[in-house]
C-alpha cells in the first residue's frame, strides 16, 4: 500500500474525498488491476486485519480459531470412529460366514 495511502487506511477515512492506491505488485497493469490479482489480495488482507483489529478482541479471536480447531478434531475423530466401526463389522459378518461354511460343512 502507499505510504499516504496507508496513513489515510489507518485514520478510518469518514469522507468520500480520500482515494487509495495500491502500489502494483505484478507490474502488469491487466493483473495488477485484476480483482483477483496479488495487488488486491493484499489490500483485502490488510483491510481484514485491520477490521479484525478494530472490531474484535483479542479474546474472540483466540477463541475462534479454538472451536475452529475443536470442531476440526471432533470431525477427524468422527470420521476416524465411523472407518473402525465398518472394520469391526466387516470382521463380525466375516466371521460369521466362515462360521455358517464350517457348519455347513461339518453337518454334512
Amino acid at each position: 500500500v502507499v505510504p499516504s495511502a496507508e496513513q489515510a487506511l489507518r485514520s478510518g477515512f469518514v469522507s468520500n474525498e480520500e482515494f487509495c492506491f495500491l502500489t502494483p505488485r505484478v507490474g502488469d497493469p491487466i493483473a495488477d488491476h485484476h480483482l483477483l490479482g496479488p495487488t488486491y489480495a493484499s489490500a483485502l488482507a490488510y483491510e481484514g486485519l485491520r477490521y479484525q483489529r478494530k472490531y474484535q478482541s483479542l479474546v474472540q479471536r483466540v477463541l475462534r480459531s479454538l472451536l475452529l480447531v475443536l470442531v476440526a478434531l471432533i470431525k477427524v475423530l468422527i470420521k476416524r470412529c465411523a472407518t473402525l466401526y465398518r472394520t469391526v463389522v466387516q470382521a463380525l459378518q466375516t466371521q460369521r460366514s466362515w462360521h455358517t461354511i464350517e457348519s455347513t460343512i461339518i453337518s454334512r
